[in-house]
């Protein structure tokens, strides 16, 4: 035995360390990653593809606010009538990005049971377009207007908390007053499936929408959500025209609602590329670091190894000796990093999502990818230890 093969020198104390810090950040890269993925198959309530958003906006034709829903019926009509269009729907806003509430209470309920709700503002054909099923009643129809009672159309979620599950059609509720508008009374016409509101990450909430043409206070520009056949390009340049050709005054911007709700998810996005990036290269200064410390090693002792080889060691044998100690310090770098990842993961446990800070699959998968590519780096150093020629080593010295 060479004399300097002490069993916790300070290079195979930084070679462990690597290996620790190597898994924790690769550990964290799987978690994020994974986190991610979750996120992007979730399963939102509509359909996004084939869906495009126009933003439109006609505040420069100062049209009177009660000429605002005859104007945009016959927009949506004549965008529906352009060939390969499925269906147009309008909105007030984009899904995923809601963030309105307001406090109801059931009819024949007394006002302190009242509990906070999400709200939508939509118009006819809005869940057509985005392809929500409506499980019960009807959608909003041209005979909802302002002259007309208030009606509503409320979720899965809002029915299983306010009606105990039980159908809620033509069930009665109250909206809390606004600043400029007295306490509201709407009737339920219709049920529809749940669908997020404020994020993907979030749980279905109690959502109830209201008619666009009822809406008190309705601006003059709205969403249209229009399902095509077209590619997005056909279409844009088919709205713009039509647009251009009503009045060019009236201003249009495009967005498709697949990317608008990629867009949504840029933290983890962001969270997923660093912790990948950084996961990499931990794992490759891990592998250089053992790489290195095992070439010196065999270096070092390439006066015992020929003598061993000289004495009858087999080329395995050999191989072994050397792997065998790159394997004992990967597993020393593992069982020191596996504490650090589980203190670490749950400080980031408000990140992920469908996923525990100490998700099985994503530690070991780490720790399998990490003990892989470090025998890796070891095995090179054994392979040239196992070529050593005795008669050569044993005149090194």
């Amino acid at each position: 035995m060479t004399a300097n093969r002490e069993r916790f020198s300070l290079r195979r104390a930084l070679v462990v360390t690597q290996v620790a810090v190597s898994l924790v950040l690769v550990a964290g890269a799987l978690l994020f990653s994974r986190s991610l993925n979750n996120l992007l198959s979730v399963d939102a309530g509509f359909r996004a593809e084939g869906v495009l958003i126009a933003d439109i906006g006609y505040r420069r034709l100062n049209l009177a606010r009660s000429q605002y829903p005859a104007f945009e019926d016959d927009l949506r009509d004549r965008i529906g009538a352009i060939p390969g269009v499925e269906s147009v729907g309008v909105a007030g806003g984009a899904p995923l990005g809601g963030s309105a509430s307001s406090f109801i209470w059931m009819d024949g309920t007394d006002q302190r049971q009242g509990q906070k709700t999400s709200l939508g503002l939509v118009g006819p054909d809005y869940f057509k377009a985005l392809q929500i099923p409506i499980l019960d009643g009807r959608e909003f129809d041209a005979g909802d207007r302002a002259d007309k009672p208030n009606v509503a159309i409320v979720n899965e979620a809002f029915a299983r908390r306010f009606t105990d599950g039980t159908s809620p059609v033509d069930r009665r509720f109250r909206s809390e007053a606004g600043a400029n508008e007295p306490e509201a009374v709407f009737r339920i016409i219709g049920l529809v499936r749940d669908t997020k509101y404020g994020g993907l990450s979030e749980e279905f909430v109690p959502i109830f929408y209201f008619a666009r043409a009822q809406e008190v206070i309705a601006g003059p520009s709205d969403n249209y959500y229009i399902r095509s056949r077209l590619p997005q390009g056909e279409i844009v340049a088919a709205v713009s025209r039509l647009i251009n050709d009503i009045n060019p005054g009236i201003t249009v911007s495009f967005q498709g609602l697949r990317p608008l709700i990629e867009a949504t998810l840029l933290r983890e996005r962001l969270m997923a590329t660093l912790s990948g990036f950084f996961g990499l290269l931990a794992l490759l200064l891990a592998s250089i670091g053992l790489y290195g410390m095992m070439s010196y090693g065999v270096a070092s002792r390439t006066n015992e190894i020929g003598i061993r080889m000289a004495l009858g060691a087999q080329a395995n044998n050999v191989r072994w000796l050397i792997m065998r100690e790159a394997l004992l310090l990967v597993i020393a770098g593992i069982a020191v990093g596996l504490p650090i990842v589980f203190a670490v993961t749950r400080l980031a446990s408000t990140f992920l999502y469908g996923l525990t800070p100490t998700d099985p699959i994503s530690l070991v998968s780490a720790a399998v990818l990490l003990l892989s590519v470090s025998l890796l780096a070891g095995y090179l150093p054994a392979r040239r230890a196992t070529r050593v020629d005795p008669m050569v080593a044993l005149r090194c010295e």
